[in-house]
C-alpha cells in the first residue's frame, strides 16, 4: 500500500513515528541516531515475537 511508504521522490525522510507506524524503509536516515535506535528496537521486538510464535509451533 502507498500509505506504508513515506519515501517518495520529494520526501525529506522518515521520522521515528513513521518507522513505528509504517513498513517501508525507503529513504531512512540511518546516520540519525534516533532513527537508527527506533529501527533496531522495532526489529528486536519483532524478532522476539517471531521467536515466541515459532517456538510454540515447534513444541
Amino acid at each position: 500500500r502507498i500509505a506504508d511508504c513515506w519515501g517518495h521522490c520529494c520526501a525529506g525522510g522518515s521520522s521515528e513515528n513513521d518507522i513505528k507506524q509504517k513498513r517501508c524503509g525507503h529513504r531512512m536516515d540511518l546516520a540519525n541516531e534516533g532513527i537508527k535506535k527506533t529501527l533496531i528496537n522495532l526489529l528486536e521486538s519483532e524478532a522476539s515475537y517471531l521467536n515466541k510464535t515459532i517456538s510454540k509451533k515447534i513444541k
